[in-house]
This record gives C-alpha cells, structure tokens and sequence, in this order.
C-alpha cells in the first residue's frame, strides 16, 4: 500500500487555501439552503501565519473576537499536528458560542448577569 503523502503549507497564502479552500460548486449549491450561522470562523493573515477569530453579526452590528489562536507556517509534520488541534480548538470555541447565543435567545439564560 501506498504511504498517504502528507503536503506542508510553507505560505500564510497556502496555509489559508490549504485549510480553508474555496467550496466547489456543488458544495456552494447544497451551502445555499443551509440557514446561516450568527457567528463565524473567519482568518486574518499575518507575516507569518494566520489569525483565527469568530466574526458575530447581531441585530444589524458586527463584533469580533479575537481568539489568540494561530496556524503556523508548517516546517515539519508536528507544526502541521498542532495546527490541526488549534483548528479544532477553535471550532469547539466557535460551537460553544453558536450554542449559548441560541440557549440566551431562546430565554434560557439571564441577560442579567452578562
């Protein structure tokens, strides 16, 4: 059997096409019907690596936070590892946020002690 050939983004540039590829156009039909999420993973590149932050759009404003959570230009297998986990860190941060914004307007949670 042949070994899975593992490729390493060396550019912010190819670590951003790289991690985050442009949808197919089959994806961005089936995308489309799909409702859209309040809060977004979004990438801001960096001299030498990419910036994570989740992109809240509420009520007409826009709000950013910045997660201190970056993918590094990968040099070796174990950056290329740790990029993968900071990537699955910020997805369980970005769910966990969906999921206390749904609970708060459903009137779960009190807006009082926020």
């Amino acid at each position: 059997m042949a070994r899975k050939v593992q490729k390493l983004f060396k550019t912010p540039a190819e670590l951003m096409a790289g991690y985050f590829p442009e949808p197919t156009k089959e994806e961005k039909e089936r995308l489309k019907n799909r409702p859209k999420e309040p809060i977004k993973l979004r990438v801001k590149i960096l001299s030498n690596s990419l910036s994570l932050y989740l992109d809240l759009y509420k009520d007409g404003k826009r709000q950013y936070e910045f997660l201190k959570l970056y993918l590094n230009e990968e040099t070796d297998l174990s950056v290329k590892e740790q990029n993968r986990q900071t990537l699955e860190v910020a997805y369980t941060i970005l769910h966990e946020k969906i999921a206390e914004l749904n609970k708060r307007g459903a009137g779960f949670i009190s807006l009082r002690g926020k």
